[in-house]
């Protein structure tokens, strides 16, 4: 069982989850944990009782969520569906990442996500089926587009996965919702 270690922020402090993500430190991004002070990509913003806002990793959250008083309790089940499916998230935008490396004289400018067509086969097909699939599009410099899909389970969170593509990819994301 993990253990509940005294760093930088106040654990008689009950905190707010505000925002999670994912920013690559490959590319020279990330930031520094203001609980810890390491270095980190899965980035989670709370802000406290006084409305300080902090940029702390994923470990440190976890210390927060061993105690439920010290994390408001509404976002902790999106924390954990983030945290799952995050692998997935990395595998499918490095993929999309490498589609772009290849085709380098092409210079894709933009890529356009369909996720109504998204959620509306989750809503209609999730009964049926686990997963549905997600079409984009490559959208050249020259104004062409090239489509193409993916997989992805029905209860992924696609605003989540959609700031994983753009952070790996560096790329201008459109969503069609």
């Amino acid at each position: 069982m993990k253990s509940i270690i005294k760093r930088n922020l106040s654990l008689e402090t009950k905190y707010t989850l505000i925002d999670k993500k994912y920013i690559s430190l490959v590319d020279g991004f990330g930031c520094t944990c203001a609980n810890c002070g390491k270095l980190i990509s899965n980035i989670a913003t709370v802000k406290n009782e006084s409305s300080e806002v902090f940029n702390i990793g994923f470990d440190c959250l976890e210390t927060f969520l061993i105690n439920n008083s010290l994390l408001d309790g509404k976002s902790i089940l999106e924390y954990q569906q983030f945290k799952k499916f995050l692998p997935t998230y990395l595998k499918r935008s490095k993929d999309i990442k490498e589609f772009i490396l290849n085709n380098k004289s092409l210079n894709v400018v933009s890529i356009e996500f369909d996720t109504l067509d998204f959620k509306n086969h989750v809503e209609n097909w999730s009964k049926y089926h686990k997963q549905q699939y997600l079409t984009y599009y490559y959208i050249f410099e020259n104004g062409k587009k090239y489509n193409s899909n993916l997989k992805l389970a029905n209860e992924v969170n696609i605003n989540d996965f959609l700031d994983v593509v753009k952070s790996v990819c560096n790329v201008n994301i459109i969503k069609n919702d």
